[in-house]
């Protein structure tokens, strides 16, 4: 329950000047009332119910095989269920070289490659760069940072006031990639 002695009267408010107490709002005043049913709202969830499915990926892996005497490569697809549960400190370092990167797009497509590995290597620890590089297709990365990403994205920007947004143009209009 909130304390209603460490409330503070809001601008406006018809209180005689020589009073120099902060003025307690009612138990039933909105502020409260609304600040109550956000908590109780957050309370409300089952946290043992947020569940992050894994996600079934098709992955490439090439072999060199003999065909009529000479060496070419093959492609052979295997079926991959990675554990879609971002850590904090992966969505932390995803915020940071997202904030690093600004609108350089090599910078962000090395973001993105980075953050990926990082969370499927909590399935595969074996996983390197250059295998899930030649494993995955460009939609197939970006779609896997789309899904590990998103719902935390947007949790934590449903908390973060939003700044108005400027006029688009051709010039302004941002990709999804520039936009986790």
């Amino acid at each position: 329950m909130i304390d209603p002695n460490q409330l503070t009267l809001k601008a406006g408010a018809d209180v005689p000047s020589q009073s120099p107490q902060p003025v307690a709002l009612t138990p039933s005043s909105p502020e409260i009332d609304a600040g109550d049913q956000f908590l109780a709202d957050a309370l409300a969830v089952n946290l043992d119910e947020i569940i992050q499915e894994p996600i079934a990926v098709a992955f490439s892996e090439w072999e060199m095989v003999e065909v009529a005497g000479k060496q070419v490569p093959r492609r052979t697809v295997r079926h991959v269920s990675i554990d879609a549960m971002v850590p904090s400190e992966i969505y932390d370092l995803m915020v940071l070289r997202r904030q690093q990167a600004g609108n350089d797009t090599v910078k962000l497509l090395a973001m993105l490659n980075e953050c990926v590995l990082k969370v499927w290597q909590l399935t595969e620890p074996e996983m390197t760069a250059e295998r899930l590089g030649k494993g995955l297709t460009g939609r197939q990365k970006t779609a896997l940072f789309g899904r590990f990403f998103q719902d935390e994205y947007r949790a934590r920007q449903a908390s973060t006031p939003v700044p108005p947004a400027a006029p688009t143009t051709p010039s302004t209009v941002l990709s999804p990639l520039t936009n986790p």
